[in-house]
């Protein structure tokens, strides 16, 4: 756990500069991609910023769900654009998932994914023929809630 002194990292220092910034207006939410999908005030920028304030404080336990909430957010930075206190969300998001990852452990899909199949071209070309193959007839997949194009070959 994350006691809010001289024991931060230099993350998780930048991530806290910004979440004293968030004046939780709400006006992220209205341009989340995310947050529309699943309308849980957890996933929206403002939830997120609060879970990791609980997380720094202690107020709250790592967990696997909160690594998840973390994880789904898309990087698009759309809340950072909209943000009338000018909270720079790209510090946020990527020091909560680097606290996360510390604290919880990386999910054994993604980490797997990151090291060893997207650096080898040969397993990613394998991988990107099998999704291609895929039955159903369609041009996409889903995954989640999200419906992604098929990989073009």
């Amino acid at each position: 756990m994350m006691k809010l002194d001289k024991e931060l990292s230099p993350h998780a220092r930048a991530a806290l500069t910004e979440i004293e910034k968030c004046t939780s207006c709400g006006l992220c939410k209205e341009v989340c991609p995310v947050f529309a999908l699943s309308l849980r005030e957890a996933e929206s920028p403002r939830g997120k910023i609060n879970l990791l304030r609980a997380l720094m404080e202690e107020d709250l336990d790592p967990t696997s769900e909160g690594v998840d909430i973390f994880n789904r957010c898309l990087l698009c930075y759309a809340c950072q654009d909209a943000c009338p206190a000018g909270v720079k969300t790209e510090r946020v998001w990527i020091s909560a998932r680097e606290i996360l990852a510390d604290k919880v452990g990386r999910p054994f899909a993604k980490s797997f994914f990151l090291r060893r199949v997207l650096p080898a071209p040969r397993i990613w070309n394998i991988a990107v023929g099998l999704g291609r193959i895929r039955p159903g007839g369609d041009d996409s997949f889903r995954i989640r809630v999200m419906q992604l194009p098929r990989p073009s070959g």
